[in-house]
């Protein structure tokens, strides 16, 4: 029979490594002109770092209640399911999709000539008017800064998002092979 604590391990494993190297393989996630690898490979590292904080810390977490777990597990999710919505709604905000050209990146927040015509144009009007790489152009002459900044917030909450369902399996998966 197949215990418990195997089966949380072996998910926290999976939540820990996987999704860095599918990141890596399909770009699953990244904004378009952005480092699949640096997205992927920090989702790896911090998948890893959070097993390892885990393993250091397994007395602890074999000495809590069972009540205690269980929260810690609820919290985390939570954690992971609002940073994939506030992920999901930063992105479908950032990345405008035009059906005439692949799609642009654009930063949260624009700066000098990007937001004076941004008070002109639609962002998809802005790509229809300027085309692709005249778009990605002036974002890149006006804000970049706010493109990086973008990208930054964009990857840590990426990175939470993983992070938290790795500790959310792996939580009980320690506590599980304590009481077995």
């Amino acid at each position: 029979m197949i215990k418990v604590g195997k089966i949380f391990k072996s998910a926290s494993a999976t939540f820990g490594l996987i999704p860095g190297i599918a990141v890596i393989i399909t770009s699953l996630g990244v904004p378009p002109d952005q480092s699949k690898i640096l997205f992927g490979g920090l989702v790896e590292v911090f998948g890893v770092l959070s097993l390892l904080l885990l393993f250091q810390h397994k007395g602890t977490f074999r000495a809590q209640s069972s009540t205690l777990i269980t929260k810690l597990v609820l919290i985390f999710i939570v954690i992971s399911f609002m940073s994939l919505i506030g992920y999901l709604f930063l992105y479908s905000y950032c990345i405008v999709k035009h059906e005439d050209f692949d799609p642009v990146y654009f930063p949260l927040y624009a700066s000098g000539e990007l937001a004076d015509q941004l008070k002109i144009f639609s962002r998809y009007e802005l790509i229809g008017e300027y085309g692709r790489d005249g778009a990605i152009k002036l974002i890149k002459q006006s804000s970049y800064l706010n493109l990086i900044i973008t990208s930054c917030i964009m990857l840590i909450i990426y990175i939470i998002t993983f992070s938290s369902l790795t500790l959310a399996f792996g939580i009980p998966g320690i506590k599980q092979s304590s009481d077995e």
